[in-house]
């Protein structure tokens, strides 16, 4: 698909994709990162929302083409890098803890013990008091393993209970905190 568009699924015309990005950004609890790290970023749609509440984002996908445009939509911002990469195998998390975490429309795409394996890394990438935020689409969708509400049952089994949790028919959104 990306080789037709530069967004295959038109997250930036979707009213959806742009109520989940803002309400995504709205339950931080914090009102400022140190260092966010957005495994899985697409298009920086929600990386640009990022760039506004973080001193340093860094955000990659596994998709040069996505890379390309993330890049292209972030570069007002010295602050955020955007990378190719995979969530699975690297870049993996930094050496210095982030604070904030965010993994976005992606878990759904593992089994169960994969998407456990990659929750607990990026959650043990976070410094104590820091955040991960996961959302991801509930209906179902050929293309995923498992679905949304499986993939934040796994979430909450590894991570424990949330400290904040949105439900609302197209997604969950919730934040987990590190103790």
């Amino acid at each position: 698909m990306w080789s037709t568009s530069d967004d295959p699924w038109n997250h930036g015309g979707r009213w959806y994709e742009q109520r989940k990005y803002d309400l995504t950004v709205a339950v931080l609890p914090a009102a400022r990162y140190r260092i966010a790290l957005e495994p899985a970023c697409g298009v920086g749609l929600l990386t640009v929302r990022l760039a506004e509440r973080a001193d340093a984002v860094m955000a990659f996908d596994a998709w040069p083409r996505a890379v390309a445009v993330a890049t292209r939509r972030c570069r007002q911002f010295p602050h955020v890098s955007v990378e190719v990469g995979d969530i699975r195998s690297g870049p993996l998390p930094p050496a210095t803890p982030a604070d904030l975490v965010v993994l976005g429309e992606v878990l759904y795409y593992f089994d169960e013990s994969r998407c456990r394996e990659i929750a607990t890394q990026w959650f043990d990438a976070i410094e104590p008091g820091g955040h991960l935020v996961a959302v991801h689409y509930r209906p179902s969708v050929a293309e995923h393993v498992i679905g949304g509400d499986a993939a934040h049952a796994v979430l909450r089994d590894a991570l424990g209970p949330p400290i904040v949790a949105v439900s609302d028919p197209g997604f969950l959104l919730e934040v987990f905190e590190r103790a």
